[in-house]
């Protein structure tokens, strides 16, 4: 079965997650990197609360490399504080090559007042 995916494109910010309620990937879409820039990005990421700030939110970043069979944490990229104690920070991923199939995954998840989270995702050329 394909697995739907979006291809990011630099300068451009995309859901990332949408509108997550628990932790895992279901409402991680699969997204590859669009190679406009280079054959490496940098991603940013920024998690914000529907109608409030969530008190925690982090993240990982899995990369596929069998066209989506099977997805691993990317090295040095898990547990990415998104938010913590309710103040939001935005993260820097630098170096993410081309190619691979690529998905956040909500790893904590408080949302405190706020109903769910989306986390936005911005590549930049590395």
């Amino acid at each position: 079965m394909a697995l739907p995916q979006l291809t990011a494109s630099p300068s451009l910010p995309f859901q990332a997650v949408k509108a997550a309620t628990t932790t895992g990937v279901g409402a991680s879409p699969v997204f590859s990197l669009s190679d406009q820039r280079g054959a490496y990005q940098n991603l940013m990421l920024e998690a914000v609360g529907a109608g409030a700030t969530p008190t925690t939110v982090t993240v990982s970043l899995s990369a596929s490399l069998d066209g989506g069979t099977t997805f691993q944490t990317v090295s040095g990229q898990s547990a990415i504080a998104l938010v913590a104690t309710s103040t939001g920070t935005i993260a820097l991923i630098t170096g993410l090559p081309v190619g691979p199939l690529y998905q956040v995954n909500v790893g904590t998840l408080t949302l405190g007042s706020a109903t769910s989270v989306t986390v936005w995702g911005c590549l930049s050329g590395a």
